[in-house]
């Protein structure tokens, strides 16, 4: 599966508040034709945007996603450090975001938030926000959490599927087997050139995070890496 060569993290965080739906706005306004946002269940069972278990740091509200139903998260502001119009963004459902993506024909990785034993639990809720989402909109799965990538292998096959990891497991190979990722997500600080040499000569896609600075995107795309989630616009050379 074709991403970009930047995609958008968290929609384009250093312009709005990041996993709103002006933050998808301001993504495709920079130029981006993918983002990336962070996805888990709110009590109700319903995908939200949310890459913390809690909004505190966004929101400035101590409120866990996990005990408030998504129609009270779409209530509370969660633009903080921003002003006017972005301050007063709120918590969105993925189908929200989703509809939206559609409409500004924008691709999305869906990074599936997992905390310990959630996993099925969080994968289900993409897959069932996704069901009910335009056919037309591009998506990928992604996920740090091994059982909710093989859960949305399980419910959605049809979906392409990413595995997050700070440094590239030993196990890469026997993992990819099983979960069959089109690629891995690896973070910058840990990426090797020979990390990046072995997953492309496996035929699987090489993606680095979260890359704010021009002159490391563009040492990673000499790596071979296929593309950089930013917070930023980056003014590279490669086309």
């Amino acid at each position: 599966m074709k991403l970009s060569l930047c995609i958008g993290h968290r929609g384009i965080a250093s312009r709005a508040p990041e996993n709103t739906l002006l933050g998808l706005r301001a993504a495709v306004e920079k130029g981006f034709s993918w983002v990336e946002v962070d996805v888990r269940p709110a009590r109700d069972g319903v995908a939200v945007l949310s890459h913390d278990e809690s909004l505190l740091r966004c929101g400035k509200a101590d409120v866990l996603v996990s005990q408030t139903d998504s129609a009270v998260l779409s209530t509370i502001a969660v633009g903080a450090g921003f002003g006017g119009e972005l301050a007063q963004q709120t918590v969105p459902t993925l189908l929200s975001a989703l509809q939206m993506a559609a409409e500004l024909n924008l691709g999305v990785v869906i990074e599936i938030k997992s905390e310990l034993g959630m996993g099925v639990q969080s994968a289900t809720a993409a897959v069932a926000a996704l069901s009910q989402a335009p056919s037309s909109v591009c998506v990928l799965f992604s996920s740090f959490s091994q059982v909710a990538v093989n859960e949305a292998l399980l419910q959605a096959p049809h979906i392409p599927r990413a595995f997050t990891c700070e440094k590239l497991p030993d196990d890469w190979r026997t993992l990819a087997a099983r979960i069959q990722p089109s690629h891995f997500h690896c973070d910058t600080d840990f990426l090797t050139p020979q990390d990046v040499t072995a997953v492309k000569e496996a035929g699987l896609g090489v993606y680095a995070y979260t890359v704010n600075d021009a002159a490391r995107a563009e040492a990673l795309f000499d790596m071979g890496v296929d593309g950089v989630f930013t917070d930023k616009v980056l003014n590279i050379s490669k086309k």
